[in-house]
């Protein structure tokens, strides 16, 4: 159910144009080859024409579970999102609950 809710988000958000062209991440078609591509054709440029890059990396472990989910909800419904797929991430970042059952209830 996540990868359908995913993919219905994802769809929305490209077929609104919302997303920026440098976001890499769960892009369909897109992923950290292009994005490290796009940095060495990026700094190439920079270098050839006698430019200084700076570069800055940052690893954030287990981003989604630190940030804010209603600024995440917020973040949303100021791109567009509503209806089921705005119910849809309401519930799954307020209301995740996992049950695992052996046997018979």
């Amino acid at each position: 159910m996540e990868a359908i809710i995913n993919r219905s988000i994802i769809n929305f958000l490209e077929s609104n144009q919302v997303l920026s062209g440098r976001q890499f991440g769960f892009r369909r078609g897109l992923g950290t080859t292009d994005l490290l591509l796009s940095l060495q054709h990026e700094w190439s440029r920079t270098s050839n024409a006698g430019d200084v890059t700076r570069v800055l990396a940052v690893d954030v472990a287990d981003a989604f579970d630190k940030v804010s989910h209603r600024g995440v909800v917020h973040k949303a419904k100021c791109l567009g999102l509503t209806g089921h797929r705005l119910s849809w991430l309401i519930n799954y970042l307020e209301s995740r609950q996992i049950r695992a059952v052996v046997g018979e209830d």
